[in-house]
């Protein structure tokens, strides 16, 4: 918590406010045998059917259908045609945390408790419990290389002690059921002879639909144009107004907003008066070009000679 609170405050203000039980994992129950604490399902599925989200109601679903329909086949053929007995993806976390393991040395008590020792750094491993001091055994329900070292002491498989919510069976079990075939609307039967009209929508949205989801403001705000005023920068730089150059406001909200200086924003041209961003052509300059005035910070540029003063020369044709 310290080294959160030394990156970002506001982060870390938004976590104490919040129940521990609810996003630190030593306050996390074993049953579930998963230690997810962000919300990667759900955005991983919105990000899928990104494409059918704008979609009116009836096609949405029947896409959605579509691809479900698809992606539990594929997923059931997969794990009938796969030799192993846990899920392939918990097959190769597996193979990653054996490699992992070989800087560790196991010894048993005699009884239930191993010693897993790597330098001076030492964990104690229950495999007939299936809980380490590390606790990821604990809450994944996969071996972590503590509980792998063990296994190896003893001689025995470490697919074995991986959770029953991985294996083979409970994979196929949970794909057993298929969602049923759909018809298109023109095959619909006709139950009343009334027609459903859609609801009516009082006041149309205004701008694109949203495709991301809305950030809160301790996040660091969205990343789109309207909300520059709550954006923060890595740097710690604010947004400012591009009239008065305050922070805390945008353009199209400014308190010190006047015709004056929104022409002078716009880039307009000043004949007699001060311009602080134009040209100005018979008075002072602040910041851009004087044609014959004074200029303190930009080039003073000679005076060009007048168009119709011009003599015209005449002109010699070959004969």
């Amino acid at each position: 918590m310290k080294a959160m609170e030394r990156a970002s405050k506001p982060a870390y203000a938004e976590l104490k406010r919040r129940d521990p039980k609810t996003w630190c994992k030593a306050y996390f129950e074993k049953h579930s045998c998963t230690d997810t604490v962000e919300n990667n399902m759900s955005e991983s599925f919105n990000s899928w059917i990104i494409g059918e989200r704008f979609l009116p109601l009836l096609d949405m679903l029947q896409e959605i259908h579509f691809k479900l329909i698809n992606r539990m086949r594929e997923n059931r053929d997969s794990m009938q045609a796969s030799e192993f007995q846990i899920c392939l993806r918990i097959k190769a976390k597996l193979d990653l945390v054996v490699t992992q393991s070989r800087d560790w040395r196991a010894t048993w008590d005699g009884m239930r408790t191993f010693v897993v020792k790597n330098g001076r750094t030492c964990f104690t491993v229950n495999l007939v419990e299936r809980i380490c001091d590390y606790r990821v055994f604990d809450l994944t329900g996969i071996p972590c290389p503590h509980a792998v070292a063990a296994t190896h002491n003893r001689r025995e498989q470490q697919q074995t002690y991986v959770s029953k919510y991985y294996s083979r069976d409970a994979y196929l079990e949970s794909y057993k059921n298929s969602l049923g075939a759909l018809k298109s609307e023109e095959f619909w039967e006709t139950h009343s002879t009334e027609e459903i009209l859609p609801p009516y929508i009082p006041k149309k949205l205004r701008g694109r639909p949203k495709k991301q989801r809305r950030r809160e403001t301790w996040e660091g705000g969205s990343r789109s144009r309207s909300s520059q005023v709550v954006q923060r920068f890595p740097s710690g730089k604010k947004m400012h107004c591009s009239l008065c150059r305050q922070p805390e406001h945008r353009r199209t909200k400014c308190p010190n907003k006047t015709p004056n200086n929104i022409d002078n924003q716009d880039g307009g041209t000043t004949v007699d008066g001060g311009n602080c961003g134009g040209t100005n052509v018979e008075g002072e300059n602040v910041g851009g070009i004087n044609v014959e005035g004074e200029n303190t910070i930009g080039t003073n540029v000679p005076k060009k000679p007048d168009v119709t003063s011009r003599q015209k020369l005449p002109v010699r044709r070959k004969e």
